[in-house]
């Protein structure tokens, strides 16, 4: 059997439609840094933080995995949504997500992401 190694953005995808959740709690808590009126933050920060809240109040078998690899996806998603706060998070650009970075951006703007990434 030959298991072909899942890019970053494949892996994100698939999180990120089993979890949409995870982006809208990301989203929440940038914006509470940002009304706490900090210039810049971590995305992995922000990760630890998401992480820490939604544990508090889930089951255990409500939990979910969000791999550190996928902050920066979700700091790439938040900026092209908020292009105003587009500095917040310093971000280098990303080898591993290549040329899939652009899908991010339509991520934010389509009301179905079933297609995204196919």
């Amino acid at each position: 059997m030959n298991k072909t190694k899942k890019s970053l953005f494949e892996r994100f995808i698939e999180t990120h439609r089993a979890h949409p959740e995870i982006y809208a709690e990301f989203k929440k808590y940038t914006l509470v840094m940002k009304e706490r009126e900090f210039s810049h933050y971590s995305p992995n920060g922000i990760m630890h933080i998401v992480r820490f809240h939604t544990s508090k109040s889930m089951r255990p078998q409500e939990l979910w995995k969000c791999n550190n690899d996928f902050a920066c996806c979700y700091a790439r998603m938040f900026s092209f949504e908020f292009p105003e706060h587009a500095d917040f998070f310093r971000l280098r650009v990303s080898k591993s997500l290549g040329d899939e970075e652009w899908k991010l951006k339509n991520l934010i703007h389509a009301r179905d992401t079933s297609g995204v990434g196919s």
